[in-house]
C-alpha cells in the first residue's frame, strides 16, 4: 500500500493494508453484512482500535471497512450483483504491459551497504544508542520474529529502518520499509523467515535514538509436496500465516480447519482455500482463525 497520506485517506482498502504494518490484527468473529457471512478483523495499536473490516467469505473481499479516530469513517459496498465475467475483460490491452508492484521486485544494493560488513552483529534482546549512519546486524533465527522500537528520540526528526537482507541485497527497495523512529510508532515487527532472508539490518538515517530489539516467538516449518503442517490454536488466539515458495517452480497448498483431530465442515469453496505461489521467493499472507489449522 502507498504511504502517501492523501492517497490513504481516499482509499480505505489501501489504508487498511498500510495499517497492518503498524498495528496488530485480531479476528473479532463473524457477522452478516448485505446478506454475506463476513469474518470481522480489527487492527489496534495498543488498546486503541485503528480500523476494522468485514471480509465476505464467499467473495473473498472486504465489503465494509471502518476507520476509527477523531471522526469515524465508514465505507460499505451495497447492491452487490454476482455475475459471470468473460476472461477477456481482464486481458492486458494491446500496447500496454501488465503493471508489476515495485514492492514485489528484489531491491538493489544501497550505496551504504559497504558499511554492513564492519557493523556489529548483535543478538536480541538488546538496547543500543545509535546515530546517523550507524548500523546493527541481527542474524535471522528460525521460529523468531523481530520487534524493534526507538526510544530516546532526539528533538529533531529521526529516521531508522529495519531491512531484511538476502546475501548482499535487501529483499526490496529500502524506500518501502517503514521508519520505526517516527513519532507515534509503537514498534516495527519483522516476520521474515530464515528461508527468505539471512539477516536484519538496522540502520539510522537521521537523528539520535536508542534502539530496543527483542525476539518474539513465531511458528516456522518447511514442508514438501505431500507433507502436512499442523498448528494448534487455543482460546481466541488469532494468527496470520505467511507462505513462501522455496523452489523455482509453482508451489500450491490448501488449508483446512480441524477440531478435536477431525476436519471441520467448511462451506468455503476450495479455490479460496488454495494458495498458489508461482515465483521463487513469492510470498502471501493468510488471515488466521481461532481454530486449529492444517495446510
Amino acid at each position: 500500500a502507498s504511504d502517501d497520506m492523501m492517497s490513504l485517506m481516499n482509499d480505505p482498502f489501501q489504508s487498511y493494508q498500510y495499517s497492518l504494518s503498524y498495528g496488530d490484527e485480531e479476528f473479532m468473529g463473524t457477522e452478516m453484512v448485505q446478506g454475506y457471512e463476513c469474518d470481522v478483523y480489527q487492527i489496534a495499536m495498543g488498546d486503541a482500535p485503528v480500523m476494522a473490516k468485514w471480509h465476505a467469505k464467499s467473495l473473498d473481499f472486504p465489503i465494509k471497512i471502518v476507520g476509527y479516530g477523531q471522526q469515524e469513517r465508514i465505507i460499505e459496498i451495497t447492491d452487490i450483483e454476482e455475475e459471470a465475467v468473460e476472461a477477456s475483460i481482464f486481458a492486458v490491452p494491446e500496447g500496454f504491459t501488465k503493471w508489476v508492484d515495485p514492492k514485489s521486485l528484489p531491491g538493489e544494493r544501497p550505496e551504504w551497504a559497504g558499511d554492513i560488513e564492519a557493523a556489529p552483529v548483535m543478538t536480541p534482546p538488546f538496547e543500543k544508542n545509535m546515530g546517523p549512519g550507524d548500523i546493527v546486524r541481527v542474524k535471522i533465527e528460525p521460529g523468531k520474529s523481530l520487534a524493534v522500537k526507538a526510544g530516546g528520540i532526539s528533538e529533531t526528526e529521526a529516521v531508522a529502518k529495519v531491512i531484511p537482507f538476502k546475501g548482499s541485497n535487501p529483499l526490496k527497495e529500502e524506500q518501502w520499509y517503514n521508519n520505526f523512529a517516527q513519532r507515534g510508532i509503537i514498534c516495527e515487527r519483522c516476520h521474515e523467515m530464515s528461508g527468505e532472508a539471512d539477516e536484519f539490518i538496522i540502520r539510522v538515517y537521521e537523528g539520535d535514538i536508542t534502539v530496543v530489539a527483542k525476539w518474539m516467538d513465531m511458528f516456522e516449518e518447511k514442508a514438501s509436496a505431500g507433507e502436512e503442517i499442523r498448528y494448534p490454536i487455543s482460546g481466541h488466539e488469532h494468527i496470520t500465516t505467511r507462505f513462501i515458495n522455496l523452489t523455482d517452480k509453482t508451489a500450491e497448498a490448501t488449508f483446512a480447519y480441524y477440531q478435536n483431530g477431525q476436519p471441520m465442515e467448511d462451506d468455503t469453496p476450495a479455490k479460496y482455500r488454495t494458495i498458489t505461489l508461482k515465483n521463487p521467493g513469492m510470498l502471501t499472507r493468510l488471515p488466521g482463525s481461532p481454530k486449529a489449522m492444517s495446510w
